[in-house]
């Protein structure tokens, strides 16, 4: 009776061939996972900031302590499979990120984790904790130049986790406008061209 969830069905047979769920249960799924996504991110942003303030005052004394940062997040997502429900789940992603500076920020140390699950029909269908170990070091006093670690867990495509290692040089050169970068890019081929 209603002409938009009329609309709504039609749609849903000519693309899909086959009934959608009722549009008002959707809307409300999507804007309970907006809403709490919106609160949480502004309870992690506090509780990060406080966090990070604390950390610090306990630290202000140590000389070879730089600074200390940290992040949380808790992201609410949900998958609706509008053509099959049961192939429908929710979730939920907590995630945390510090780092430590050393040394006038010459050494920094990073750490983060993150944790992830999904459920549908109540059943956990999967679990899984990744980490992120990185280590750089200033090699240059125009912090131009450093070298990094890193240590990291991803999740695969096709399941499990994948870890990844190695050693790197990291370059960072930066502009203050657009024409600086061309005049950069200008030099350092002039630089490099063989006579």
């Amino acid at each position: 009776q209603d002409p938009n969830e009329m609309n709504y069905q039609v749609f849903g047979l000519i693309v899909t061939n086959s009934f959608l769920p009722e549009q008002s249960n959707a809307l409300l799924n999507s804007q309970y996972a907006t809403g709490i996504n919106t609160v949480s991110e502004l309870l992690a942003n506090q509780l990060s900031r406080y966090l990070t303030e604390l950390v610090a005052e306990v630290f202000t004394d140590v000389s070879f302590i730089s600074g200390v940062d940290f992040d949380l997040a808790y992201n609410y997502f949900e998958n609706t499979d509008l053509t099959n429900i049961e192939n429908s789940y929710i979730g939920n992603e907590f995630q945390f990120n510090s780092s430590l500076r050393l040394i006038e920020d010459k050494v920094v140390l990073r750490l983060g984790g993150n944790y992830s699950q999904t459920r549908s029909d109540g059943l956990v269908n999967n679990e899984f904790f990744t980490y992120d170990v990185v280590l750089e070091l200033v090699l240059t006093q125009d912090r131009r130049y450093k070298l990094r670690f890193y240590h990291r867990t991803e999740p695969e495509f096709a399941g499990g986790l994948q870890t990844r290692t190695g050693i790197g040089l990291v370059y960072r050169h930066q502009f203050d406008s657009f024409e600086e970068l061309i005049a950069g890019i200008r030099s350092a081929e002039k630089a490099i061209t063989f006579k």
